[in-house]
């Protein structure tokens, strides 16, 4: 961390002595690095979340603790030669953040560090064209960034189902203005993020459309911080092909082998539907998720994860940023060699916004129904700061 701390000084020292201004306008505004001659920009911000967990297991009668560093991130963006070429570089240095597979499928046994790297031309107005590694447009509550959240971290919904990162082409419009139209299309490789071998399988195709019938709005961040004395309302429907992927979520999850150890291709769909809805201090998120594979493989190892879920969460913002939220979740295999179990999750949660969501104390604690043989029953306590400069 020392040497990353080093050269991320000797990198700006080197960009000041050649930019026109380097300006940091306020807390949680980032870096600002302008070309001397207006060329092109660059804003840094760095992030992190600190965390403290605490389980029970019923059942067993255990309890354990733990404390981390949940996400620690360098991100980079601004524009290059026209303000219509933008970029977008994020770097995750936190063990959480850099899950990779033992198995060597990634091509190496590097560290799984870049999360976003992706270039951005809008093409003409409102039709954005994007290149490179970052988000596809799947549920509402993954594209959200880990710094809006409105609990500590997502649902069960997206840590079982999601379809995370990729990279590829991503073709964006929007249109109308009273009534807004989003539909946005992708055609990735498939396979998940910082893969450097050769494609498996197929291509993963997704297809979103977002739907806000009262106006464009903030709608990618989960408390209702804006306040707004209008209703705001987004709804989206995703659908995703993965073509023969070898991964048990598609992007996400272990690479799935065979007894002989050859990978093992599997077509897979994912679907979901979502809104998204604010008035005031409340804030109204609801998802829907299912994901299916063509083949159902009784002996295996690792299986693919396939199911269905569904999230609901409720939160109302008072007028001095303490913020009350409360959350359900319930995920259920669709076969019985499913890699995903059946459980339900009650959250309730609390939170303290210093700054926005950019300094704010977060905790929640959460009661986890596993439909087993076991009647086995969890709990969960977490405790978070997030800082972002």
């Amino acid at each position: 961390m020392l040497r990353i701390a080093t050269i991320l000084c000797l990198f700006l020292c080197g960009i000041s002595t050649y930019a026109q201004s380097v300006t940091y306008p306020s807390f949680g505004k980032g870096i600002n690095i302008m070309a001397e001659d207006s060329s092109a920009t660059m804003k840094l911000n760095v992030r992190m979340q600190n965390l403290f967990e605490a389980g029970h297991n019923d059942f067993s009668n255990e309890t354990d603790t733990r404390l981390l560093v949940r996400r620690w991130r360098l991100k980079f963006g601004g524009y290059a030669i026209s303000p219509d070429l933008r970029y977008k570089l994020e770097l995750g240095f936190s063990n959480r953040d850099q899950g990779n597979s033992a198995t060597g499928a990634f091509g190496n046994s590097g560290s799984n560090i870049i999360l976003d790297a992706v270039v951005k031309y809008y093409l003409f107005e409102d039709f954005d064209i994007w290149f490179g590694q970052t988000k596809l447009p799947g549920n509402r509550e993954r594209v959200i960034s880990s710094g809006d959240l409105q609990f500590v971290d997502r649902s069960l919904l997206n840590s079982r189902l999601n379809i995370d990162r990729d990279a590829g082409i991503q073709l964006r419009y929007k249109f109308g203005s009273d009534f807004v139209v989003k539909p946005i299309f992708s055609l990735s490789l498939g396979e998940g993020r910082n893969i450097t071998v050769d494609n498996a399988g197929g291509f993963a195709y997704t297809y979103r459309t977002e739907f806000l019938p009262f106006g464009d709005f903030d709608d990618y961040v989960s408390s209702a911080h804006k306040l707004y004395d209008d209703h705001k309302l987004a709804v989206g429907a995703t659908y995703s092909f993965n073509d023969g992927t070898n991964r048990q979520g598609g992007q996400i999850g272990s690479f799935v082998y065979d007894t002989s150890g050859s990978l093992v291709e599997n077509d897979m769909y994912s679907y979901f539907i979502d809104l998204h809805y604010k008035y005031k201090g409340v804030s109204i998120m609801t998802e829907i998720a299912k994901k299916q594979v063509d083949k159902i493989y009784t002996d295996l190892e690792k299986n693919f994860r396939t199911g269905e879920s569904v999230n609901f969460q409720v939160g109302y913002l008072f007028d001095n940023y303490w913020e009350l939220a409360g959350r359900y979740s319930y995920v259920r295999p669709d076969n019985s060699n499913s890699d995903v179990d059946e459980i339900g999750e009650y959250t309730i949660g609390i939170s303290k916004y210093i700054s926005s969501h950019k300094l704010k104390i977060q905790s929640d604690f959460s009661y986890f129904e596993l439909f087993d043989d076991l009647d086995n029953d969890l709990f969960r306590y977490r405790f978070q700061i997030e800082l972002q400069l």
